[in-house]
């Protein structure tokens, strides 16, 4: 996008880019008086004339002499930094700009990226690419906008599955991946509207995007809870079915039980005759294994973990009948 400088009462300031010359116009900030020049045409124009058509052709590579407005001197016209304007050429010589002190408005309403990435410390780099894409849309660039997008879409993926990790693994993924981000993606938004704003911008409130924050952390919560607590119900089933699987013998009958568990195909062997079963339910707090006989909705058998001295333990086997007996552990399988 060009740049226009800004003559006012026999005062040049600038260069600014176009979009921030129109929203300042449409403001009454940039007066339709005002003289316009940008690279390429031929000579000053006003800017009640420049803003409404396309600039003339003519090409030339400074700016023409000023021709001072009739007009009788009007509020301070947009500034620019001196020192930081003359240490990045964009102030000719003889050129008069603002003190360091000084701030303009650039007609665009943003949020603090630094103060995003602070935030983010908080709520993840989530929060901080979100408010970055809207930050990189209010000026205009929509790729960087898709782009500081994907680091919020990433984060939400990583976010769930370090939910699942051991809470040092977590931890290590959370700061990586903010790390990642800021250098990646948020620094370069920090430099840019440090650079061509300083602070003389619009600032946005920050209810929304910390509303939104604290909403989405405590949805995460809730998910990640009930994630967490299938993961450990899952897992604890699991181990049950692992330590019952083995050979057993019946204490009254003297009877092999052959506990098969682990796998798809789960099956009860007795004196040597293979009954499939699948797993019915499973109470971790009783160590209560509930397996249906495969073909009958009405044969359930259950399995009881009786602890032992030691971290031992023998089972309590009850059939559908209510026959029960207690086995006592021969060997793995």
């Amino acid at each position: 996008m060009s740049e226009f400088w800004i003559a006012r009462a026999g005062q040049k300031f600038g260069p600014y880019a176009e979009d921030i010359v129109r929203a300042n116009y449409a403001r009454g900030k940039v007066l339709a008086t005002d003289l316009l020049w940008r690279e390429g045409m031929a000579q000053w124009e006003p800017a009640s004339q420049l803003l409404g058509g396309p600039a003339a052709a003519q090409a030339t590579n400074s700016p023409p002499p000023i021709a001072a407005p009739a007009s009788p001197a009007v509020p301070a016209a947009p500034q620019v930094n001196r020192d930081e304007a003359r240490e990045n050429g964009a102030v000719p010589r003889g050129v008069t700009a603002a003190p360091a002190d000084q701030t303009s408005n650039s007609g665009v309403a943003l949020w603090n990226p630094n103060a995003a990435a602070c935030w983010s410390v908080l709520f993840s780099p989530i929060f901080g690419g979100w408010v970055h894409a809207k930050n990189w849309a209010a000026l205009g660039d929509e790729s960087r906008a898709k782009q500081s997008m994907y680091w919020v879409y990433g984060g939400i993926v990583a976010l769930l599955a370090a939910v699942l990790l051991p809470y040092g693994a977590t931890h290590s993924v959370g700061i990586g991946y903010l790390l990642a981000w800021y250098f990646a993606s948020g620094k370069a938004q920090v430099g840019y509207v440090r650079e061509r704003f300083g602070t003389g911008y619009e600032r946005k409130k920050w209810g929304r995007p910390l509303g939104l924050a604290l909403g989405g952390f405590v949805i995460f919560a809730a998910i990640a809870g009930v994630l967490v607590y299938n993961f450990d119900l899952g897992f604890q089933k699991e181990t049950a079915l692992s330590d019952i699987s083995g050979v057993w013998r019946a204490n009254q009958d003297g009877a092999m039980v052959t506990f098969r568990l682990e796998g798809k195909k789960k099956t009860i062997e007795i004196n040597g005759k293979s009954i499939p079963v699948v797993v019915d339910r499973f109470d971790d707090d009783n160590k209560i294994l509930a397996l249906k006989v495969r073909g009958s909705s009405s044969m359930i058998w259950t399995v009881r973990q009786i602890p032992e001295a030691g971290g031992r333990f023998h089972l309590s086997l009850t059939l559908h009948d209510g026959t029960q007996d207690e086995l006592s552990f021969v060997r793995n399988l």
